[in-house]
């Protein structure tokens, strides 16, 4: 019996144990935040799990498991700066990303044509859609586009 399998349960064949891997952040939407004004984060990458948890500075996020390759947190600062954002599971920490904050609101890039269709999907989540990752990708580029210009109404209205 190897020590691996010693860790996890004696009682599963070796062959059969997965160490745990840490995971890989890719990107953050958005990139950057206004100070003190919360706002939700989401962040892609790999090998999350429902028991990976945000650290931000150091500092553990009240976090929600999106997917395996997505999670999110409610960004916040009281301090124009950067903050690294990790994630960790079962102990394994991954990379850093760095979010900005901003003293203002700058003006944001609506979604065009010229976006990827996650990209539109990234920025409906984090800009109130009422649908789900799912169902969002589950729409063509055009639709995503209405419900951008729907979204965009709703705030000027």
């Amino acid at each position: 019996m190897t020590d691996l399998a010693r860790y996890y349960d004696e009682s599963i064949p070796p062959d059969l144990l997965v160490p745990p891997v840490a995971p890989v952040l890719t990107t953050l939407t958005p990139s950057s935040i206004v100070v003190n004004t919360p706002t939700t984060v989401l962040i892609d990458g790999t090998d999350f799990t429902g028991a990976s948890q945000v650290w931000v500075d150091g500092v553990r996020q009240s976090t929600t498991h999106v997917s395996a390759t997505r999670v999110s947190y409610l960004g916040q600062a009281d301090q124009v700066g950067t903050q690294d954002v990790r994630v960790v599971t079962q102990g394994l920490p991954s990379n850093a990303l760095v979010l900005t904050i901003t003293a203002s609101q700058q003006e944001e890039p609506v979604p065009s044509s010229s976006w990827v269709k996650a990209e539109i999907v990234s920025w409906l989540l984090v800009h109130g859609t009422s649908f789900t990752e799912e169902a969002l990708t589950d729409l063509t580029k055009a639709e995503l586009l209405v419900l951008v210009e729907e979204l965009l109404n709703e705030d000027h209205d």
